[in-house]
């Protein structure tokens, strides 16, 4: 089967950082394709120019899609969903958030992305199978912003303990319960169209 991942970092981060390489690794290893593009940030980061980086990566997005969004990687997700098409396979946010999180200078870098509200609606009826993943001790996005993330989402929140922003500092160069829901959901996705 035709498969085609795409990993988001975030604000001020890089593809070849955290669980990003790895986590491409795992998904080449399992005969599909991975995409760990790299965003303009800090300069250049607004939602036109991540979505050109986006499109040029992989479009359109479809049922053969697989997104998985880091921090601001998730805010780019939500804007990608939120455009007509059809629905990905599975969308997978990861410390993610849709709004200010209280931080002065992240909320000033990521302002753009939150200019105008997100369509709701929309965005639910494109993410495929949803997965969300939080640090329960996360010091740059609010655990309660993770649990309204997912509450706009209709999805379950995956609260890690200690595991903070969920990147290498924390331990995470790999993500192994990240992939093991991967899997999860892919095999899901086989049974019910089976």
């Amino acid at each position: 089967m035709e498969r085609d991942v795409v990993i988001a970092h975030g604000a001020t981060s890089k593809p070849e950082e955290h669980w990003f390489p790895w986590l491409a690794d795992q998904v080449r290893g399992a005969g599909y394709n991975a995409f760990v593009p790299r965003f303009p940030t800090p300069e250049g980061q607004d939602v036109p120019q991540w979505l050109a980086v986006l499109d040029s990566t992989l479009s359109p997005l479809g049922p053969s899609t697989t997104l998985v969004g880091h921090s601001l990687g998730s805010a780019l997700m939500l804007r990608a969903l939120e455009r007509p098409g059809p629905a990905v396979e599975a969308s997978v946010f990861v410390s993610g958030f849709a709004g200010a999180i209280g931080n002065e200078f992240f909320d000033s870098l990521n302002a753009p992305f939150f200019v105008e509200p997100f369509d709701w609606q929309a965005i639910r009826q494109r993410t495929g199978k949803v997965r969300l993943f939080a640090g329960s001790d996360d010091p740059f996005v609010p655990l309660s912003k993770g649990e309204e993330l997912a509450a706009h989402l209709g999805a379950e929140l995956t609260v890690i303990p200690g595991g903070g922003h969920l990147i290498s500092q924390y331990g995470y160069t790999e993500f192994q319960q990240l992939w093991d829901a991967l899997r999860l959901t892919w095999a899901d996705e086989a049974v019910l169209a089976a």
